[in-house]
C-alpha cells in the first residue's frame, strides 16, 4: 500500500480547542496575581486602620513627611501611563513600539525605589518597625510595596530581552500588556498608600 493510501486512512487531528483560551491565558493569570496581591494589601490597610486611627493608639506619632512620597507617586503614575501608551503601540503592531516607553519606565521605577529608600531612612531616625504597632504596620506596608516594585522592575528587564512583544496564542501570550497591567496595579496601590499612610494622618492630629 502506498504512503498516500496510508495517509488517506489516518484520521486528521482537529485543531486544538484551547487556542482561543490561550490568547487570554497570560492576561487571566496576571489578573489573578493582581487580585491576590490586592487582597493582601486590603488586609494590611485594614490592620492599619484597626491598630491606629480607629482606636487612637498612636495619636502621639508625628505624621509622615511628604518630601519624597509625593514625587515618587507622580513618577509611578507617569511610568504606568507610559507603559500603557507603549502597550497600545504593541497592540497595533507598530515597529519599535513600546521600546522607549519601556526604558523610561524602568528609569522612573528605579527613581521611585530610591525615593522610597530615602523616605524610609528619614523615618527610621525617630521610628523603627519595633517602636510600636504603628511603626510595625507602616514599614510592613511600605516595604511590601517596595518589594512589589522590585518585582515590577524585574518584569521590565525580562520584557526587554524576550524577542516578541505582539499578542500571541503561545507563551508569553500578551507579555507587554500583562506587565503593563501589573504596573498599573503598582501605581494604584501607591496612590492608596500615599493617601492612607501619608496624607490622611496630616489631618488626624497625630
Amino acid at each position: 500500500m502506498s504512503s498516500a493510501a496510508i495517509d488517506a486512512h489516518v484520521p486528521r487531528l482537529a485543531p486544538p480547542l484551547v487556542t482561543a483560551v490561550d490568547r487570554g491565558r497570560g492576561s487571566f493569570g496576571m489578573a489573578l496575581l493582581i487580585a491576590t496581591e490586592a487582597m493582601l494589601f486590603a488586609i494590611l490597610f485594614g490592620a492599619y486602620y484597626y491598630l491606629g486611627p480607629g482606636s487612637h493608639r498612636w495619636q502621639v506619632e508625628t505624621p509622615p513627611r511628604l518630601n519624597d512620597v509625593l514625587p515618587a507617586l507622580l513618577l509611578m503614575i507617569v511610568a504606568a501611563g507610559l507603559l500603557r501608551w507603549g502597550a497600545r503601540g504593541v497592540e497595533r503592531g507598530t515597529p519599535g513600539a513600546g521600546r522607549w516607553q519601556l526604558a523610561v519606565s524602568f528609569i522612573l521605577g528605579l527613581a521611585v525605589l530610591y525615593l522610597s529608600w530615602r523616605d524610609s531612612l528619614a523615618h527610621l531616625r525617630h521610628l523603627t518597625p519595633m517602636t510600636d504597632a504603628y511603626g510595625s504596620i507602616f514599614y510592613t506596608i511600605t516595604g511590601l510595596h517596595a518589594a512589589h516594585l522590585m518585582l515590577g522592575l524585574l518584569m521590565l528587564i525580562w520584557l526587554a530581552f524576550i524577542p516578541q512583544w505582539q499578542p500571541s496564542s503561545n507563551p508569553p501570550h500578551r507579555s507587554y500588556q500583562n506587565v503593563t497591567m501589573y504596573w498599573e496595579f503598582l501605581a494604584a496601590i501607591y496612590l492608596i498608600l500615599t493617601i492612607v499612610l501619608y496624607i490622611w494622618p496630616q489631618f488626624k492630629g497625630h
